[in-house]
């Protein structure tokens, strides 16, 4: 059994991330594979911008494959994205406490620091003095 005729197998039990992450490689137009990797494809490319925000969605409409929306998604939002960190920056410096408990207040910004932390790389100091 040929490798992708496997992994149509399997996806028929759902698992799909070979074609986010790549490893479900694009059969070319003449070979047997090509017509269920699409409709796979596509299947998948369906499940991911029904997720997505219409303002997302619309600048991921031209990809062509589920992999390329994923790399794009990651290199976009991935942990070490600048114009998230941007955002929650400014989310930070706006938010006001609104009439909440001291704890509520507390809890979202708790949130809103451990993601800055998880998408900012922090820089660390190797002196030692």
């Amino acid at each position: 059994m040929k490798p992708f005729q496997t992994s149509i197998i399997l996806t028929g039990r759902k698992n799909k991330v070979g074609f986010i992450d790549g490893t479900i490689k694009k059969p070319n137009e003449d070979d047997e594979d090509y017509m269920p990797w699409m409709r796979c494809d596509e299947m998948v490319k369906g499940w991911l911008t029904t997720t997505m925000e219409k303002e997302i969605r619309s600048s991921v409409k031209y990809a062509s494959t589920a992999h390329e929306i994923w790399r794009d998604l990651k290199e976009r939002f991935g942990n070490k994205s600048d114009p998230r960190a941007y955002e929650l920056k400014q989310t930070l410096s706006t938010m006001h406490q609104n009439g909440n408990t001291i704890l509520v207040y507390h809890t979202k910004l708790r949130s809103l620091w451990d993601e800055i932390d998880s998408v900012l790389e922090i820089p660390r100091c190797s002196c030692s003095g």
